[in-house]
């Protein structure tokens, strides 16, 4: 049952409040966030955080990006034409690090809010009626019985098992899942390849996560390339 806001407003205005209160502040700190962001990027300024595993994803590990170029090169005759997605079969590499790269960075971390009709329980929790529930995909993305070494960006994780790229759902699935995935997925795969083809991507300094890893110190940053998507 989907209960309409003026009711909400109405009978349970201390919980319209407060969620409101909550949306509001999120939205004003994701915007300050993007725009720090975003001159950071911009100037060149913005540094890895090694305490932050989530900051592991930013790096674009040289040996991945070599890997990815060499199967989109060698496909494309050493880069004599554009990559189309007629080449999105014969690319399988590169269709996973893109699967990686979704699976650490979900742009809409949570999908569409539902109201609890009635008591009910989830994960052995009771959840009281009324209540809002959402899947939060960056939860299903990072569990470790689904994805080995969830926190480690590998994407031949998706080669040794190719009915793994379909649990990563950063659009969402069945019928609520966004109208928009095939444009997007399409427009993403043809962005991010040709984008590999024709250039190669360095850090303007050096990374803070260097001694931790290895190939950290030629890197592309995935929500720099995110961005441009």
């Amino acid at each position: 049952m989907t209960v309409p806001v003026s009711f909400l407003k109405k009978f349970f205005k201390s919980r319209w409040e407060m969620l409101n209160n909550v949306q509001e502040t999120a939205r004003e700190f994701s915007s300050k966030d993007a725009v720090k962001r975003y001159n950071e990027f911009k100037e060149g300024n913005y540094t890895v955080d090694s305490e932050n595993f989530h900051d592991y994803t930013e790096a674009f590990l040289a040996k991945i990006q070599e890997s990815a170029r060499d199967e989109v090169i060698k496909l494309t005759n050493n880069g004599t034409r554009q990559l189309t997605l007629t080449d999105r079969p014969s690319t399988p590499y590169l269709n996973a690090v893109i699967g990686e790269i979704q699976r650490h960075t979900s742009i809409l971390n949570v999908n569409f809010r539902r109201i609890n009709n009635e008591p009910t329980y989830m994960g052995g929790h009771l959840v009281d009626s009324g209540a809002l529930v959402t899947a939060q995909l960056n939860a299903l993305h990072l569990n470790e019985t689904v994805f080995k070494n969830q926190k480690e960006f590998d994407p031949e994780r998706f080669l040794r098992d190719e009915k793994l790229l379909q649990k990563v759902i950063p659009f969402g699935f069945g019928k609520r899942s966004c109208l928009g995935e095939s444009l997007a997925r399409s427009e993403l795969y043809l962005i991010f390849g040709n984008l590999l083809l024709r250039y190669n991507f360095k850090p303007t300094g050096e990374l803070s996560t260097e001694e931790l890893l290895p190939y950290s110190k030629n890197v592309i940053l995935l929500k720099l390339i995110v961005g441009v998507v």
